[in-house]
């Protein structure tokens, strides 16, 4: 979850306690004695329930940003934009993916992939997960994990083809 989403469920949570306290203290509790106890669990299981809309929410969201569409010399990332592929289009691609930053703006796609994108790509790669970790003797970013799969873009009905490390998605593009 985000920052602030952590802050809103934080400050959501204290006022609940606060107000269930103040319940107490100004002895509410002894009028209506169910209702307090009732209505503090229902707003709890809701601010569980936001929390966990919202971290769902979040997850879908961040793979769909991770989603690469590839091209024959270039790689387009709704974040990074177009990338043009020098070598290898998975070098181009864990470029990209290493340096999201996660954002909400979208970047322009060139005018002939916004006319018809499916003959314009190739192929989908959607990263389902993907973690670097910083090497400590080097100081370097590895991948640490990295899977999902690839589309055609020739042929939707065809299955996607799974991959669960990067030499995987280099086999794939290579094919």
């Amino acid at each position: 979850m985000r920052k602030s989403n952590i802050l809103i469920a934080a400050i959501a949570t204290a006022a609940s306690i606060f107000f269930l306290w103040l319940w107490y203290y100004l002895e509410f509790n002894l009028v209506d004695n169910p209702l307090d106890l009732v209505l503090t669990i229902c707003w709890w299981v809701i601010i569980v329930a936001v929390c966990a809309i919202i971290h769902k929410v979040e997850k879908t969201r961040q793979e769909r940003l991770r989603t690469c569409l590839v091209a024959p010399g270039l790689v387009y990332n709704a974040e990074a934009g177009n990338v043009a592929t020098a070598g290898s289009a998975v070098d181009a691609i864990q470029s990209i993916l290493q340096d999201l930053d996660y954002g909400f703006g979208i970047a322009e796609q060139r005018d002939e992939a916004k006319q018809d994108p499916k003959a314009f790509y190739d192929l989908v790669v959607r990263s389902s997960k993907f973690s670097v970790k910083k090497d400590e003797g080097t100081g370097e970013r590895q991948v640490s994990e990295w899977e999902g799969e690839v589309a055609s873009t020739a042929d939707p009905d065809a299955p996607a083809r799974r991959f669960t490390s990067r030499e995987e998605l280099e086999a794939i593009l290579a094919a």
